[in-house]
């Protein structure tokens, strides 16, 4: 299914049934793919096809993804690599994206989850405003009166399961966002847990796969806030839309929140489908409410912020998200 203007992907990787799977996901859904394991062969496709993605496995037989991001880098190709490994060590991660990967992929995966990365990374980013940027004067005296309420709600005497939940609201009322949600991530970098979410708080404590959210995958790497702008009306993405029901285009707003100085999940603000792009201001109070939060949950009293762990239900291998099951559905509201 694969056509000129199709994005093209190499897959580097010596497990030939799985390389072949995956190839054949992706082309059914629009992308151009090339399967290589040998070093000699990969460097000619990546210097002479010119690929835009490349999911390599970090070791092969006689070449690493940390070998084939070193000639990436040295012949300055514009290829966004992905490395996939088995192992999940944080600090194998860091290696990875500190010599130019775009995504660390923990095997075994889903093809769904390949795919999800992908479109993660087509998505059009949002330029972060400098904290030293100072705002518009018309946005001055807003964010001030807006920040003024979230410490204010900070310093009450609610649990710290209602301080939470009052400032994801705030946040949802401020930005007009669909839902905004505080979502733990485990240590095991598979799961998250929703601490609260502004649109209903029976969410609270849902078990999540946050394989199926790039976003947030690409926070908890990077721990750094991510803008995705708007792409509902992209002519560029017309043909994967037109093929993947199970992917969201709308605008999304994903920051880091700390606890005591580690990483410990992140705040996300999910936009309507109508809405355009975000402003410098909304950008600047999501950032200002996930640092606020990160003093919220960095306060002692961490009984309160226990929670009754909801296990996520087997989900059926399905792509259009409308015929999982309920309790993959709340898991999508949750996001």
């Amino acid at each position: 299914m694969s056509t000129r203007n199709s994005y093209k992907v190499l897959i580097v990787e010596d497990e030939a049934t799985s390389a072949r799977h995956l190839g054949d996901y992706l082309m059914e859904r629009g992308f151009d793919v090339r399967l290589e394991t040998k070093q000699k062969e990969v460097k000619e496709t990546l210097l002479n096809w010119r690929p835009h993605f490349c999911v390599a496995n970090m070791m092969l037989a006689d070449y690493t993804g940390l070998g084939l991001l070193e000639y990436v880098t040295e012949k300055k190709l514009d290829t966004k690599v992905f490395i996939t490994s088995s192992h999940n060590d944080i600090e194998n991660v860091k290696t990875a994206l500190r010599a130019g990967a775009k995504d660390y992929i923990v095997k075994p995966y889903k093809v769904e989850d390949i795919l999800s990365r992908l479109i993660f990374q087509i998505q059009k980013k949002r330029k972060i405003p400098s904290e030293t940027e100072k705002p518009q004067e018309k946005d001055e005296a807003l964010l001030i009166q807006l920040v003024n309420f979230v410490l204010k709600e900070a310093n009450t005497k609610k649990s710290l399961h209602s301080i939470l939940f009052n400032h994801s609201k705030m946040l949802e009322i401020a930005l007009k966002a669909v839902r905004c949600s505080l979502i733990h991530c485990d240590p095991d970098r598979q799961t998250g847990f929703v601490v609260c979410s502004s649109d209903e708080r029976s969410l609270r404590g849902l078990q999540i796969d946050l394989n199926r959210y790039p976003e947030v995958i690409h926070v908890m790497n990077t721990e750094k806030m991510v803008v995705i702008e708007n792409m509902e009306n992209d002519p560029t993405m017309a043909a994967i839309k037109e093929v993947v029901k199970s992917i969201s285009f709308n605008a999304i707003i994903v920051s880091p929140v700390f606890k005591r100085g580690e990483f410990y999940g992140v705040v996300s603000a999910r936009m309507p489908k109508e809405k355009g792009d975000f402003q410098d201001k909304d950008i600047r109070f999501a950032q200002i409410v996930s640092q606020v939060m990160s003093l919220v949950v960095s306060m002692d009293l961490q009984q309160e912020l226990k929670f009754e762990k909801k296990e996520k239900k087997q989900e059926p291998q399905v792509e259009a998200p409308q015929e999982s099951t309920s309790s993959s559905k709340k898991e999508e509201k949750a996001s």
